[in-house]
């Protein structure tokens, strides 16, 4: 099975040395508009309060530039890259007569899922007279959430919807206190 690679979008800036227009519109870290200055005057300035020159808008007409920490930009962007993360719904799938081993190395699988801190949908199929036997299910459902206890917490109870029993877990919120 292969594996997916994760797409990211790489934005490349052009950053104090690489800009290659001569004139730039330039403001400053705390939004002030300096007006239109010649390159190495827009570098001298950048320079002097030791931060970057960042070309944000690379029109022929009128590049913009602005003066700022490329650190920490990088940082907010990455940030809120993170923060707009869409968790994803997983879901696996058991049987009432699932073995013991294959019950372990599906739960070490829901665990990577919600270590990835997506939500993960638990659901047990039952086939022909299996559903007369529904609390093998709930019972099976008890066991799984037994083992993922101390990392997961239940979203939604486990419910029975014709021959499906599902329900949904996440990722424990880890709350640390500082005394």
């Amino acid at each position: 099975m292969q594996k997916k690679r994760k797409f990211v979008r790489k934005i490349n800036f052009k950053l104090n040395n690489n800009i290659r227009f001569k004139k730039l519109l330039v403001i400053d870290e705390e939004g002030k508009n300096h007006g239109i200055l010649e390159l190495d005057i827009a570098l001298q300035l950048a320079k002097s309060k030791g931060l970057d020159l960042l070309l944000v808008s690379n029109s022929d007409s009128k590049p913009v530039a602005r003066i700022l920490n490329y650190g920490k930009y990088q940082y907010k962007i990455k940030k809120k890259r993170k923060k707009t993360k869409t968790r994803q719904v997983r879901e696996v799938k058991f049987k009432i007569t699932t073995d013991t081993h294959d019950l372990n190395v599906k739960i070490a699988k829901i665990k990577k899922f919600l270590l990835d801190n997506d939500m993960v949908k638990v659901s047990i199929r039952f086939r022909g007279r299996e559903v007369t036997r529904k609390s093998l299910g709930f019972e099976l459902m008890k066991n799984i959430f037994a083992q993922l206890s101390d990392i997961a917490i239940m979203e939604k109870k486990p419910t029975q919807n014709n021959m499906l029993l599902d329900m949904y877990l996440v990722k424990k919120k880890v709350i640390v206190n500082e005394n």
